[in-house]
Parts: structure tokens; sequence; C-alpha cells
């Protein structure tokens, strides 16, 4: 499943009417399964994203990740294993304030610039290396992963359930269902 901007991935082209889909779905699976697609659906975005940036020279040895997901590890481990590089979360818990103390550090002019504000105000948690057997696996599933994203275009609106006629309700729905099932899952 390809997610947009506002599902939790950066990647760059909207999709507004791309449609998600589970591949491979049986019903062996379990909600863990569906969980897991889903982190790692986000983690194929930023491959994305950082093939976009190879592919015009930039070069990237490490990738340093933020949010709520960073301090889970097995959310910076998919990370690490699709991506192919070390992925290090910052130490902090809150890091939305912490970017507004450094905008404000700066602004004052506490620091010539974001970099340096960065550099005196943040510290960094311990990376997180790719698994070489894991990232082997992944680089197939990308694949897998890039046909489904290019068999999901243009569905018209008209196959959603009239109850969820929005995308952004159907969007909802379906996150919600996935983290409500899974929390179930987890608290047993």
């Amino acid at each position: 499943m390809e997610l947009i901007r506002e599902a939790g991935t950066r990647y760059v082209r909207r999709a507004l009417r791309r449609r998600g889909a589970y591949v491979g779905l049986s019903l062996a699976h379990r909600c863990e399964h569906l969980y897991r697609a889903v982190l790692e659906s986000v983690a194929f975005g930023g491959r994305q994203v950082l093939e976009a940036l190879l592919d015009t020279g930039v070069g990237c040895s490490e990738i340093i990740i933020a949010g709520g997901g960073s301090r889970r590890q097995l959310w910076t481990q998919i990370h690490a294993d699709v991506l192919g590089v070390p992925v290090i979360p910052l130490a902090q818990a809150d890091q939305v304030a912490l970017a507004a103390a450094m905008c404000a550090a700066v602004g004052n002019r506490s620091f010539t610039g974001l970099r340096q504000a960065a550099s005196a105000m943040s510290q960094l948690a311990q990376p997180v290396a790719p698994i070489p057997a894991n990232e082997e696996a992944y680089k197939a599933q990308f694949m897998v992963y890039q046909r489904a994203k290019r068999s999901t275009r243009r569905h018209p609106a008209s196959t959603l359930n009239p109850c969820c006629k929005s995308t952004s309700s159907l969007r909802l729905a379906a996150s919600l269902a996935v983290v409500f099932r899974c929390s179930l899952v987890r608290t047993r």
C-alpha cells in the first residue's frame, strides 16, 4: 500500500485516487501481520524518497529519524533494513518542542543557524544497522510493493463502500481498524 503524506510518509507525489491493498493476504495472516505491513509500507515510501535523492547524485551514509515511531526498535530496524543504511533516532523524547526551541534560539541569535543549534541542543541514540539478510529480503519485497503500487492506480471513487465516499474517511476507518485490532492482540 502506498501511503500519502497525510498518512505518515513524506513521499512527494500525491495520488488521491489510488487505493490501498494488502497483497498476498490469506486467512493465515493475523492483525500483527497487517500492522507490520503498514510499517513496511511507510519504510518503502521512505525508500522511494531515498532513491529519488540518490538518482540526483546526493549520497546517503546514514539517516537520522525523529518522531514517536523512532523510539520503537521494530520501526527503526524495518527502516534500516528497507533503506539499507544505518538509522539513528534522536535521543530526546519531545522532538517537536526541541525543534521549536532550536528555531527560537536561532531567532534570538544564540546560534548562527539551525545546523549549529541542532549540534548543540540535540543528541543521537544508538544507530540501528541494517541486517544483511533482512535487507536482501526487503529488496525483493520492494519490487513487489512497486508492482502493487502501479496496479492500484486510478480506481474510481464509485468502487468505495457507499458509507465511505471520501478518501479521508476511508483512510481513517482503515487505520483505526488496524490500530484498534492490533492493540487488542498485543494486550492478550
